[in-house]
């Protein structure tokens, strides 16, 4: 149970980084900072991942799946 714990969380700092190099490449491409900010709220980096969400939104302003994945950030954050 463990090694599968460690195993996601590997998986998501992989994606992650995935995500942040696309984010670099494109940074109008609100899908890429979405799926970052996903990642790193995975990885309870709530900050970073609140910043994502914030520049998915300002792209894509009524993206309901972006409010939701912000919303359920924030409430992690506290």
């Amino acid at each position: 149970e463990g090694e599968a714990f460690v195993h996601g969380l590997l998986s998501f700092k992989k994606a992650a980084e995935e995500f942040f190099a696309v984010t670099e490449e494109d940074p109008s491409n609100d899908k890429a900072w979405n799926a970052y900010g996903i990642c790193l709220t995975k990885l309870s980096e709530f900050a970073s991942a609140e910043r994502c969400y914030e520049n998915a939104l300002k792209i894509h302003p009524e993206n309901m799946s972006y409010q939701k994945n912000r919303d359920i950030n924030r409430k992690k954050m506290k």
